[in-house]
């Protein structure tokens, strides 16, 4: 008698061979894949280092070393500075010191405050029974170029930014001097209050201002005056008389 297959164990059978050929696929399949998941993986745990980025620039610079600005308001100590020949009370008998005879530059016409200042010093000066103070071009020369360095430099000083004495500008501007005084003064905002600190408090009775200003052997000057770039003024007073 024909028995028949029980449709379980048929469905079984065929349930059977059927995950056998997927598994056999799967078993086919998985060792490329897991090939490569395996080298994703060990990339992402260990990538290639990439190149380092360039550091940004930086900038490196020295210090400059400058003298600190002269402040804004009027000082009085100790702004204002004088400087003289040696001997200045007597005329040394000193030789003639040649220099340079370029040609005498025209009589610079003041300005009004360098006016009042050299009336201011030459009304003190005729109380003393000295002569007037007349302006030389040369000496004027030499005072304003003096004046200017100092307001472009901010500086209160006899020596100019080029290392120049008073008596190298004064031989520069082609002045034969036989005595020569300087006094200068940095924020004062009229003449008249530069002529008094130069000449009152500690300056009587013999400062070193005063005695330049009342120095009867003087004759000539140079009234220099110029401004920094905020307005603050420099003052400079150059005396001198010639050579016989």
């Amino acid at each position: 008698m024909r028995r028949n297959r029980p449709a379980l164990a048929g469905g079984c059978g065929w349930a059977a061979l059927y995950l056998f050929l997927a598994s056999s696929v799967f078993f086919i399949l998985l060792p490329g894949a897991a090939s490569r998941l395996g080298r994703q993986m060990q990339f992402a745990q260990d990538p290639t280092p990439a190149a380092a980025a360039p550091a940004a620039p930086t900038l490196s610079a020295t210090p400059i070393v400058q003298p600190s600005p002269i402040p804004a308001t009027p000082h009085r100590d100790p702004l204002p500075s004088a400087t003289s020949s040696p001997g200045v009370t007597l005329i040394p008998s000193a030789t003639l010191i040649s220099s340079p005879s370029p040609l005498s530059p025209a009589p610079a016409s003041l300005s009004a405050p360098q006016e009042q200042l050299l009336a201011s010093v030459n009304e003190l000066r005729s109380a003393e029974g000295c002569p007037l103070l007349q302006i030389d071009p040369l000496l004027q020369q030499a005072a304003q170029d003096h004046a200017r360095d100092l307001a472009a430099t901010r500086r209160i000083d006899h020596i100019g930014s080029d290392g120049a004495t008073l008596r190298d500008r004064l031989e520069r501007a082609g002045y034969p001097f036989q005595l020569y005084g300087e006094n200068i003064a940095a924020g004062f905002p009229t003449a008249e209050e530069v002529v008094a600190i130069w000449t009152t408090g500690d300056e009587y009775p013999d400062g070193p201002h005063r005695k330049n200003i009342l120095n009867c052997h003087y004759t000539e000057a140079g009234v220099g005056l110029a401004r920094a770039a905020d307005g603050y003024p420099y003052w400079v007073l150059d005396l001198a008389n010639r050579t016989p």
